[in-house]
């Protein structure tokens, strides 16, 4: 029978996989802010693809900015390994992380517990795992780091690192043609010009 602190929240909104993995990751990468990183954190608490129960939550309480950085840093770098060493062993650690599933009929809630940096990045790996790693791409500007989940057509994670690299682009084929167009010395030789 299930206790009541294993109950589900009242309030629950459930974001589709590919949605909900689009958030944590932008949270996570696209913005660099403790703010952003601890709501992060949370959001895979509550919303993740299991619910965190009591000890998770209570150390996520007591959080520091410092402690929120280190585990959005530990998190931060599962996601660049994930996304630039395929066919690799993808390392995060999760000891203490315990793991209980509640059954009700045909359905089933599973919950964790244990330290918040294993719990929560057992939430981050199973969410991906739900949403599909192959929708996980590092950013098309070479001088990016940034990680981020693909939609359409998407190539980079932001607006502003495609336009960097657009621009990077068309000032190079700019040079390319003053290059091109310019006569070489012995060009400039055999028409007589100096």
């Amino acid at each position: 029978m299930a206790r009541k602190r294993d109950a589900l929240p009242e309030v629950v909104t459930w974001d589709p996989p590919l949605r909900a993995a689009e958030k944590v990751v932008d949270l996570l990468d696209g913005q660099m802010d403790i703010e952003s990183h601890r709501r992060a954190i949370f959001y895979l608490l509550t919303n993740g693809p299991c619910f965190a129960k009591t000890e998770a939550h209570e150390e996520f309480n007591r959080l520091t900015a410092v402690d929120i950085a280190r585990i959005a840093q530990a998190l931060r770098i599962y996601l660049r390994n994930a996304v630039r060493h395929e066919l690799q062993r993808i390392p995060i650690e999760l000891s203490g992380v315990r793991v209980s599933t509640i059954r009700s009929g045909h359905s089933a809630i599973s919950f964790m517990d244990g330290p918040l940096v294993g719990v929560a990045g057992l939430a981050l790996m199973l969410l991906l795992h739900i949403a599909g790693f192959q929708q996980l791409w590092a950013c098309g500007a070479p001088d990016c780091p940034r990680v981020f989940v693909k939609t359409y057509r998407r190539e980079f994670c932001s607006e502003r690192c495609q336009k960097r690299t657009y621009k990077r682009r068309k000032r190079q084929d700019a040079r390319e043609q003053m290059r091109r167009a310019r006569p070489t010395p012995r060009a400039q030789a055999r028409t007589g010009r100096t």
